[in-house]
């Protein structure tokens, strides 16, 4: 065991440094939402029961939480064998800080024993994806093409919103039908932010990870 007069590793070094920047970070968003305790989704959840699990992805897990007020909600457990420190605090800051009604309302998180959790509100009819090819043959129900489009329109608000709000601009860069979620009247909402930018902050100024600018030009007559 190391005590304090043993030199550290310099990958232990920088290991100890990333992980308490991101706690540092981390406890910096609890501004925008609740931090929840991981006894409390161990509870929403029956301890992480598989017979909870709605949905596995690059990222994590998806269960079907119940909490104490009755409230239904997603939780997402990140897988450990990947840090994702920065889709962690992405989905934060952007999602915690926008509400939108084609955003996934992102409402509390945890971060606990190195473990990283996101808590989302339920979407009981799941992802664009599953209606377009697996679930119609299961649950016997087509998406006729009228939803399709009201899908569509509410989709590209959603985007049209995220370029051009005043509060956080933000660019998705990975849209597919997986990331759109579907709430119990269908009406879209976009998730998974884990790889987007943020293209302008609420001062108005180009966010350091923005590597790329839309000129605003003048039509010519």
């Amino acid at each position: 065991m190391t005590d304090m007069y043993t030199p550290i590793k310099n990958k232990d070094k920088y290991s100890y440094v990333t992980m308490c920047l991101t706690i540092t970070q981390v406890t910096s968003m609890e501004k925008y939402i609740r931090r929840l305790s991981l006894v409390e989704l161990k509870l929403a959840t029956n301890n992480f029961d598989t017979k909870s699990e709605i949905g596995y992805g690059n990222m994590g897990i998806m269960y079907k939480a119940v909490f104490p007020n009755s409230m239904m909600l997603a939780v997402k457990r990140l897988h450990k064998f990947e840090s994702f420190e920065k889709e962690f605090l992405l989905e934060i800051q952007i999602l915690g800080r926008l509400r939108n009604t084609n955003l996934v309302p992102l409402l509390c998180f945890c971060f606990e024993m190195d473990k990283k959790f996101l808590v989302y509100k339920y979407m009981s009819n799941g992802t664009l994806h599953q209606w377009l090819h697996s679930r119609p043959q299961v649950e016997g129900r087509k998406m006729g093409w009228t939803l399709r489009l009201r899908i569509a329109v509410g989709i590209a608000r959603g985007l049209a919103w995220l370029h051009h709000n005043n509060a956080l601009q933000v660019a998705h860069l990975k849209i597919d039908s997986k990331c759109i979620l579907l709430d119990d009247m269908f009406e879209p909402k976009i998730s998974n932010f884990g790889n987007s930018i943020i293209l302008m902050t609420t001062s108005g100024t180009l966010s350091s990870g923005c590597t790329f600018v839309v000129q605003h030009s003048v039509p010519s007559p």
